[in-house]
């Protein structure tokens, strides 16, 4: 699924190392969109940051540009598409373990009524080993960080797919962040493949 402005490079920081952001694409909390060009901010929730990751001496990430979020902040993003029937949705995100600093953050698929879904994304950087370097949270051991899922039934929320991205204690330091959708075969679709696999073995043999 398409994520705008995926790896927050959007926005330009004027010459600046850092902005106070919301980065174009995306809503804060306080529901102000984020434009493109010149940062935007929402003075009610300031809670997001864009920085240059060379300012950081961050390495590994996707673009000059990450995103930061302060303690209680979130963004998130409509992605424009219905939830779909037995599907299983799969969101994957980079960090940083900025500075040796211990921040825990989180991300997933929400519904209409802005709940996460399913299994929430998670990271934990006091249990990343290497300071200043982005790393996929797929790669990480479980307790640095783990992908987030949603698996719907026959019946799906309402409303389009929302992806949200936020920060228990900051600030967090994020990345490249993807969205993938897997549809389940239905178990009658199960059965006939098995069958149709048990037929060419019967014939082989």
């Amino acid at each position: 699924i398409t994520v705008n402005n995926a790896s927050f490079e959007d926005n330009v920081l004027g010459g600046a190392s850092w902005a106070n952001a919301i980065p174009n694409g995306w809503f804060s909390q306080g529901n102000v969109a984020g434009t493109p060009g010149a940062p935007t901010f929402d003075p009610n929730f300031n809670n997001t940051f864009l920085e240059l990751s060379s300012a950081i001496g961050a390495n590994g990430g996707d673009g000059p540009n990450n995103l930061g979020i302060r303690t209680g902040g979130f963004i998130y993003q409509d992605l424009g598409v219905l939830f779909q029937p037995n599907t299983t949705y799969t969101v994957d995100i980079m960090v940083n373990r900025r500075g040796a600093a211990n921040n825990v953050g989180y991300f997933g698929i929400a519904d209409s009524t802005a709940s996460l879904l399913g299994t929430p994304g998670a990271t934990n950087s006091s249990q990343i080993g290497t300071s200043n370097q982005f790393f996929a949270v797929s790669s990480l051991d479980p307790a640095a960080g783990n992908v987030a899922t949603f698996t719907t039934g026959a019946n799906v929320p309402a409303g389009n797919v929302i992806l949200a991205v936020g920060a228990t204690t900051g600030n967090v330091v994020f990345d490249l962040i993807s969205v993938d959708a897997t549809a389940i075969p239905e178990p009658s679709s199960m059965a006939m493949i098995l069958l149709a696999g048990l037929g060419i073995f019967r014939r082989r043999r």
